[in-house]
């Protein structure tokens, strides 16, 4: 089986064009125990945010330990990456991944790179997989579509919701639990 890279952004609004990418979180799919994570907080120049952004994620840019410039987490997530499952034509993953891609493109323009160097243009999104299990009649076709509601019915616990290490986890396990729902071990 091919692993795909799981991924989580935080960041300081909707656009990756114009708002910040304040950090990023990793791990593998499929599972093991104790296996590899990653997780680092960014501190572009100027930081661009929008208050709606914060709210939700909580985060206080002023109130960051240990931040890294865009280049030097870009090497850092390149380098964790190579590492655990080479760097060629990875497949990256996550809920509602086109969001998070787009922010992991914009954290390899600001450092200078490019995404398509070491990444695949096929991605795994949960937000999909959940939209294709309603229309199979496996949940309700009205099931909301988030990661917090779709984690409780799948009974995936999230303990670190809305930081991109710990819904980047949630979403691999939601990813491993809607797997076994549609009969798949």
């Amino acid at each position: 089986m091919t692993p795909i890279v799981i991924i989580d952004t935080e960041t300081g609004g909707l656009n990756p064009a114009s708002t910040s990418i304040l950090s990023l979180g990793a791990c593998l799919y499929p599972r093991t125990v104790n296996g590899p994570i990653f997780s680092v907080e960014i501190e572009e120049e100027p930081m661009i945010l929008t208050g709606g952004a914060l709210r939700v994620n909580k985060i206080n840019p002023g109130a960051r330990d240990r931040v890294q410039s865009p280049p030097d987490a870009w090497k850092a997530f390149t380098e964790w990456t190579a590492g655990h499952v080479g760097l060629r034509g990875v497949v990256l993953g996550g809920h509602n991944a086109p969001f998070d891609i787009g922010f992991v493109k914009r954290l390899a323009s600001l450092a200078d790179s490019s995404f398509e160097l070491y990444f695949s243009h096929r991605y795994v999104d949960t937000m999909a997989v959940a939209r294709f299990m309603a229309i199979a009649g496996l949940i309700d076709q009205g099931h909301p579509c988030s990661l917090s509601a779709l984690c409780r019915t799948f009974k995936v616990i999230n303990t670190a919701e809305h930081t991109a290490l710990g819904d980047a986890i949630a979403a691999r396990d939601l990813l491993v639990m809607m797997i076994g729902a549609v009969g798949h071990p």
